[in-house]
């Protein structure tokens, strides 16, 4: 269903049109109305609609205004104008800010059908493009990640490779590496006891993965060379000791942030400072001699584990009423990969992160139903909701009735 926001200073009008059309027959579903432009904007800005219906003339922000606002700001967003005035100077606008549709009031069901069925085809049509260029932006991206893994491969061989690799390093270059001001990190996946686990292709691709998504401040590339070993190439800023030892320290916490992920010991070597791609090789080779030199110390990243569970769910306790927090956003606030959030608070909680941000608003939610001079929206967004709608289905899957319902038994 494509998402409709109806924009009318009018009451009855906005939810005439709302309730009186049948949108889901035409594949729309009405997200939401709004009394003019300012508020339109507000709900733009939450639900961002696929289409506007908009009335022209409304106070505080009209029409006008509107459509101006979205020409410039979200241009992909379908406007349709409503108009009881029949103005040169309207039309004029409407096409400078590319409308959609510019109709006369009143307008009949059969215009809105033939318009809306035409809409949607063309709706159809924009995300059909965008699944395809979605794809090709991905198996671009393999592509090239695969370029980079061969010309790196053919670089630890003493190899620098034909005309399309040398074209390869160069976008490396470009993008940041630095063969002549570098360092290496050959990583070995161990399993954690006697468990035997599947540490061969598919889980040495799933630890580049994460390497290569995690958040440092170095630009980096992991592969997987010939000797099927997760090797690093990190672009260092300066080369100091102190950098060094920097690095050291971050190849040791992804040491453990896969062993809490995958439950196994991620053995590392590191090299020292490469100042030259012809030196590659050479320091593979030490390097590849001294993986076993960081086996991890599990017990003390369990600790260091657990301590940071503590600093997550201390900071959820305070944060959980805004609408902002999100596993995505906690990641960034500890500087950690959102996978790695997700799995050791799960495994240190024994609760999943967004439900246990749900139970914390739904237990506070149930203290503030019982304050009846407090709305259902300002409850809503006083426990972390934008939208009340979407508060009163999560409330009423967690407790089985309404806020209201509820609010009628404990009041």
């Amino acid at each position: 269903m494509y998402q409709l926001l109806i924009v009318d200073d009018e009451e009855d009008i906005r939810r005439g049109m709302a309730r009186g059309i049948p949108w889901n027959e035409w594949g729309f579903e009405v997200a939401g109305q709004a009394e003019n432009g300012e508020e339109a904007v507000r709900i733009i800005g939450e639900k961002h609609p696929d289409v506007v219906l908009s009335d022209i003339r409304m106070p505080k922000m009209d029409g006008i205004e509107l459509m101006q606002y979205l020409h410039e700001n979200n241009p992909e967003i379908k406007i349709i104008i409503l108009s009881g005035y029949n103005d040169v100077e309207y039309l004029n606008m409407a096409i400078r800010n590319q409308v959609t549709e510019y109709l006369l009031k009143p307008t009949d069901i059969d215009e809105f059908e033939t318009l809306f069925h035409r809409l949607k085809e063309k709706l159809d049509e924009e995300w059909i493009r965008r699944r395809e260029l979605e794809s090709l932006k991905v198996s671009a991206m393999q592509n090239k990640e695969l370029s980079y893994a061969r010309v790196l491969s053919n670089l630890l061989d003493g190899y620098v490779g034909g005309e399309e690799e040398y074209g390869w390093k160069e976008e490396m270059e470009d993008a940041g590496m630095n063969f002549d001001c570098c360092m290496m990190a050959v990583l070995d996946a161990q399993p954690v006891g006697n468990e035997e686990r599947d540490d061969h292709y598919q889980l040495k691709q799933r630890i580049i993965r994460y390497c290569n998504s995690r958040e440092m401040i170095w630009e980096k590339h992991f592969f997987l060379n010939r000797d099927r070993k997760v090797v690093g190439i990190i672009t260092l800023k300066g080369g100091s000791d102190e950098e060094l030892e920097a690095i050291g320290r971050c190849i040791k916490e992804i040491q453990g942030e896969i062993g809490d992920i995958y439950g196994l010991a991620l053995l590392a070597g590191l090299s020292g400072l490469c100042g030259s791609e012809e030196k590659l090789p050479e320091i593979y080779g030490n390097t590849v001699k001294h993986v076993s030199s960081m086996a991890p110390d599990l017990s003390a990243g369990q600790k260091k584990t657990g301590m940071l569970v503590t600093s997550i769910r201390e900071y959820l306790d305070r944060e959980y009423c805004s609408n902002l927090v999100s596993l995505e956003a906690t990641a960034e606030h500890f500087r950690k990969n959102p996978a790695y959030i997700s799995k050791v608070f799960k495994k240190e909680t024994g609760f999943n992160f967004s439900d246990y941000i749900t139970q914390k608003r739904m237990a506070h939610s149930k203290l503030l139903l019982r304050d009846m001079s407090l709305k259902i929206y300002e409850i809503a967004e006083m426990t972390g909701y934008a939208d009340a709608s979407n508060f009163i289905k999560v409330f009423k899957k967690h407790c089985g009735m309404s806020p209201n319902e509820y609010r009628g038994l404990h009041n």
